[in-house]
């Protein structure tokens, strides 16, 4: 296996999972900040919010997706070696 492949995977998810932490906090924040009705210009800050976050998460999601696939194709050649 590449080390720095896998430094790079375990510190690009480690940042990716400390920036959705922070978002979550901040989603928290404002959710309890608002018990009445939020005007709509106020909602667009959630929007924005909610919008990064997801977007975090699809990056975290193709990050893993990649690496498994970088795993399979790490065993499958060297599975004909232990053969």
């Amino acid at each position: 296996m590449d080390n720095s492949r896998y430094a790079d995977f375990v510190t690009r998810r480690r940042r990716l999972n400390e920036r959705l932490d922070s978002l979550g906090r901040d989603v928290d924040e404002w959710i309890e900040g608002y018990n009445g009705t939020p005007s709509m210009s106020v909602l667009a800050t959630l929007e924005g919010l909610l919008t990064e976050r997801r977007l975090l998460l699809t990056r975290l999601a193709e990050l893993d997706e990649s690496f498994v696939q970088y795993l399979v194709t790490l065993r499958n050649e060297l599975q004909p070696l232990a053969d």
